[in-house]
């Protein structure tokens, strides 16, 4: 199965943790399958009305990224995830 998050709000989420980042990972590795798939993406630019919103106003920093990715690890997913952060 290919689970994809992609609106603006699960991508954006991660910069203030409004997407519950840790929730979504623990219920895929309890729910689905710790050997799902994850493509954890830094890549999230505001785009159209998303400026106007100040939690979706800026790009995700760094430590944010590495956040997410610990996230996922702490829950026991691996598959997908960048090697060596």
């Amino acid at each position: 199965h290919r689970h994809n998050l992609t609106d603006g709000q699960h991508f954006a989420g991660v910069l203030n943790g409004l997407a519950g980042t840790a929730r979504v990972v623990d219920f895929l590795a309890r729910e689905i399958s710790r050997e799902t798939w994850l493509n954890v993406m830094d890549q999230y630019r505001p785009c159209f009305k998303a400026g106007r919103i100040p939690e979706l106003s800026r790009t995700l920093t760094r430590a944010e990224f590495l956040a997410a990715v610990a996230a996922a690890r702490r829950a026991g997913l691996s598959r997908g995830l960048p090697d060596g952060l």
